[in-house]
């Protein structure tokens, strides 16, 4: 029996590659305690947050996948390495991918120093322009795990466009536009009740005062860029994700916002693997209404109902466990019994994996 386990990460414990192989170890044990032999397939995923180019990277090596490592900054100053993924997706054509969260991220910033109106995504544009543009076809941008509020502007700003109250004034064409592809990690527009401040800025550090603040700026953005006649659609969704940096890269270098988690899965031959399994294991650190959002275990349950493949998810925390009866067939969460992550997520999915054979067996 082919087991196809692909969760994404748990998010402050454990990377998606270190749940799927706890996640596998939980299956085995549930398998050998009824004399059933289970071949695990382990898929790690994620939906443009951190830990994207991890994965695109392993999962792309037979395809010539190249990993390598720049020197960059980081959105406090500090040093930081950000890794690139290299590929040939078709011939003469190359494709590399960068994360977002390696040089603005919000794990890179301490706790006591978190405070979105204080940064700005101008590191990422310096990643940006330091990519060797020649021979590049396509370039991909993880936007998920941000720590940042500014529409993009910062990285615009390092990319050579002028911005400020009295306008925008874009720099000469860049090589790179049209030519970017942004992963999103969630739907939401750049506005708003849903948009980037309200609903991500206080899990920033925000202040609700900070909050409006931060509405207003990016409220004038648009303003800005409609007046100068820059096209932008702080609409589209996508463009409030990562703090409105879709919306900055979408208007400032024309890309393409994406739906991180399926574009993933795509490019990582998921349906292929699928097809191939008897039952998909999912998780993730939380289930909540957030996971509704296009998030990767909404995606992977897609996916396998596409080929009519049941999916249990295992996940660190369950809210409204009973709604979710029509995506997975059944959701364990793990059990809080004073052991670490690693023994708890793989005692939840003996539990899950041994559930799910009861049930096939009656």
């Amino acid at each position: 029996m082919r087991v196809l386990i692909a969760p994404d990460k748990f998010k402050g414990t454990l990377s998606a590659r270190e749940a799927a192989e706890a996640i596998a170890r939980g299956v085995r044990r549930a398998a050998d305690a009824r004399g059933i032999r289970a071949e695990t397939d382990l898929c790690p995923v994620a939906d443009g947050g951190e830990g994207t180019a991890e994965i695109v990277g392993s999962a792309l090596i037979d395809q010539g996948a190249v990993m390598s490592e720049v020197a960059a900054t980081d959105l406090l100053g500090a040093p930081a390495a950000a890794r690139i993924i290299r590929w040939q997706h078709v011939p003469d054509a190359w494709t590399n991918l960068i994360e977002s969260a390696q040089v603005i991220g919000l794990a890179r910033v301490p706790p006591n120093r978190r405070d979105p109106a204080a940064y700005n995504t101008g590191t990422l544009g310096q990643l940006i322009s330091s990519i060797e543009t020649d021979d590049l076809s396509r370039l991909i941008i993880a936007l998920g795990g941000s720590a940042t509020v500014d529409g993009g502007v910062g990285m615009a700003r390092a990319l050579g466009w002028q911005i400020d109250d009295a306008g925008v004034i874009a720099p000469p064409d860049s090589p790179l536009r049209g030519r970017v592809v942004a992963l999103c990690d969630v739907d939401n527009p750049l506005l708003g009740a849903h948009g980037a401040a309200r609903v991500y800025a206080p899990q920033k550090g925000a202040t609700p005062n900070q909050v409006e603040q931060l509405e207003r700026g990016l409220t004038k953005l648009v303003a800005v860029c409609r007046a100068s006649g820059i096209e932008c659609d702080p609409e589209a969704p996508g463009s409030g994700a990562a703090g409105g940096l879709g919306f900055g890269l979408a208007t400032f270098l024309g890309a393409r916002l994406v739906p991180g988690a399926e574009y993933l899965l795509d490019l990582i031959g998921f349906g292929e693997r699928v097809a191939q399994a008897a039952v998909v294991i999912t998780g993730e650190g939380r289930l909540d209404a957030q996971t509704a959002q296009r998030k990767a275990p909404m995606e992977v349950a897609r996916a396998a109902r596409a080929h009519r493949k049941p999916v249990l998810a295992v996940v660190g925390q369950a809210e409204d466990g009973g709604s979710w009866g029509g995506v997975f067939e059944s959701v364990t969460a793990c059990p809080e019994d004073g052991s670490d992550a690693v023994d708890r997520l793989e005692n939840a999915s003996a539990m899950a994996f041994g559930g799910w054979l009861s049930r096939r067996e009656a």
